[in-house]
């Protein structure tokens, strides 16, 4: 676990409950609950699977895929045979028959536990709140694990993240750190121990005895548990980053608004469209919208979207000349294919390396998959792909993964899967081509300077 995010937190938190004037974690929780309500992160938010049957078939006119889904398996048997009179073998007909979700039913809570609560019939305001009621005590006590990792392993019990050489260095530091909490409680125990008057019996003072005795003291507190010493419990690392965006504010924008206005500004720098921003995969188009021309996929539509992606079969001397002309640090490489995944990249530098090495040449005809054969470069040229994340993500997500050393990040903007208001989409749409984009350090100072 990142110490540094869990300092962050911290002090994020310190903060709210500051200019929130909240005195205690109770308010802390159910705001962070309230607003991440229906986020896949919250555990107090459940959907059940209710299964039924899904037959899939192929429509050759439209190219298009059409699952048939039904709640009985007969259902399903009979669709199944209108479809395929002929049958099919056994392992074939598991993936053309099969049981999956047909709904869901969204619960707060555990279903059917003590605090859940069937959300049907709801209205979203209605459910957030008992989502609050089902999950803000469970993140009160997650608050408070947080802030133990940040305390002394003496105070706390939790032992520490140090890694012990050898089987006697671990059983003394967990002995040591037993004596240490015994005698803690033993130095607290002994503040309030008193002798009974008469009988010389010892007994604990209560609060209000120790105070008289001691004015402006705070009163030691005693507990069984005192002496236990525990591992350090496991806290769900997507709901750490999502409490870390709560804390700071950072639930504004999504990363695909801010490539698309630093586009508008920095597109004329480059002699490029600053209205338009085509992706690099190409667009999401129906198959049956394209066509094979000598070889090559085009538009049947002829749609306005330019085609930029890179792919192993494309020529490199194109793309080498692309990236020294436009400034580009570094390419993704695309599979054969139009919105085609990204499955590698190749960087300027490597690009350099090679170009001066004498023994190379750049022979016309070569395609980018020849990288990969360049003798003496073992792991080969084309390098893993860079970070894909959804454009509907808050911005900080990317701010944080660049943050980290990496260079650029993968941005795929789909459209029919947004996770955000439909006024946001129309407005990426005016400018983003649907599918992959670069997202560098570049477009984040650029938003920040222009617009915040």
């Amino acid at each position: 676990m990142s110490e540094e995010l869990i300092t962050r937190i911290r002090k994020g938190l310190e903060r709210y409950r500051r200019e929130n004037n909240i005195k205690s974690n109770k308010r802390v929780a159910a705001d962070f609950i309230r607003k991440m309500a229906f986020s896949p992160g919250n555990s107090a938010f459940k959907l059940v699977e209710v299964n039924g049957w899904s037959v899939v078939s192929f429509d050759t006119m439209e190219d298009e895929i059409i699952v048939d889904r039904f709640l009985e398996k007969s259902e399903a048997e009979e669709r199944f045979a209108e479809l395929y009179p002929n049958g099919a073998e056994p392992e074939a007909k598991g993936f053309l028959m099969y049981e999956a979700p047909l709904r869901y039913t969204a619960w707060a809570g555990k279903p059917n536990g003590k605090k859940s609560t069937l959300l049907t019939g709801l209205s979203d305001t209605e459910a957030r709140e008992k989502i609050v009621e089902a999950g803000a005590e469970n993140f009160i006590n997650q608050i408070t694990k947080i802030l133990d990792f940040t305390r002394d392993e003496e105070f706390t019990g939790i032992r520490n993240g140090v890694n012990p050489q050898s089987v006697k260095d671990a059983m003394k530091a967990r002995s040591d750190l037993q004596e240490k909490r015994e005698k803690a409680r033993a130095r607290n125990l002994f503040r309030l121990l008193e002798e009974r008057h008469g009988s010389e019996e010892l007994f604990i003072k209560d609060d209000k005895s120790f105070l008289d005795q001691n004015i402006n003291e705070k009163v030691p507190k005693l507990s069984v548990k005192d002496i236990e010493i525990k591992s350090g419990t496991s806290i769900g690392y997507h709901q750490l980053l999502e409490f870390d965006r709560f804390l700071s504010g950072d639930h504004n924008v999504s990363v695909g608004l801010v490539l698309s206005k630093s586009h508008e500004i920095l597109a004329p720098k480059f002699d490029a469209n600053p209205k338009f921003r085509p992706s690099l995969s190409g667009p999401l188009l129906k198959m049956s919208n394209l066509s094979i021309v000598d070889g090559s996929i085009k538009n049947k539509k002829e749609d306005a979207f330019s085609l930029t992606r890179r792919h192993l079969k494309s020529d490199l001397r194109e793309m080498i000349d692309e990236m020294a002309n436009n400034g580009f640090d570094v390419q993704p490489i695309f599979e054969d294919e139009v919105g085609g995944e990204c499955i590698g990249v190749v960087s300027i530098s490597d690009i350099a390396g090679i170009m001066a090495d004498r023994n190379f040449n750049l022979d016309e005809g070569m395609v980018v998959g020849d990288l990969n054969k360049i003798k003496g470069i073992e792991d080969g040229f084309i390098q893993p792909p860079p970070v894909v994340i959804d454009a509907s993500k808050d911005v900080s997500v990317a701010a944080n993964i660049l943050k980290h050393g990496n260079e650029l990040i993968l941005i795929k903007f789909d459209p029919e899967n947004w996770h955000r208001s439909e006024s946001e989409k129309s407005e990426i749409l005016e400018i983003l081509q649907p599918g992959y984009h670069i997202f560098v350090a570049h477009d984040l100072i650029t938003y920040r300077l222009n617009y915040q």
